[in-house]
């Protein structure tokens, strides 16, 4: 598997990783933050495969929790499938410091990202966990990724 990400940047705490959007194994999709309910990481499966949980998630409840592929496309995923979106600095492509791409590959230090899944352009970028409100402007000239967290 590699360098497993470390555990404190998943969990459904603060700070931590945000799923983007899910499609369940019942073909019911979740976007993070939807309804009020946060989508996460809970653990890591193998490289591109992870457990993913909703905030309302307890057993015997409406909640979900399933392990999940990630993908670089959102929203037309398939079944089991997740993404994760990421801000890009304008070095690889952002023309504002704040163009969309996914995370095809998620890592400890690292992320492999491309625009869609068939894009042949992927980079390999160091990336912050920051919130939706700061990340922006920390990103113009880096070639750096920014993930949105919990």
């Amino acid at each position: 598997m590699g360098r497993p990400i470390q555990k404190r940047k998943i969990g459904n705490t603060a700070g931590h990783i945000a799923v983007t959007n899910v499609k369940w194994a019942d073909g019911s999709t979740q976007a993070d933050n939807e309804n009020g309910i946060r989508v996460f990481i809970k653990k890591q499966k193998s490289t591109k495969r992870f457990l993913i949980e909703t905030s309302d998630y307890v057993a015997g409840s409406s909640g979900k929790s399933e392990i999940c592929s990630i993908i670089s496309k959102s929203p037309a995923l398939g079944v089991s499938q997740f993404s994760i979106a990421v801000e890009v600095g304008d070095l690889i492509g952002g023309s504002d410091g704040s163009t969309i791409w996914f995370v095809r590959k998620l890592k400890n230090r690292t992320v492999d990202v491309a625009v869609d899944a068939v894009s042949t352009t992927v980079k390999t970028l160091k990336y912050t966990l920051q919130t939706e409100e700061t990340d922006e402007e920390d990103l113009t000239g880096q070639g750096i990724a920014n993930i949105d967290v919990l």
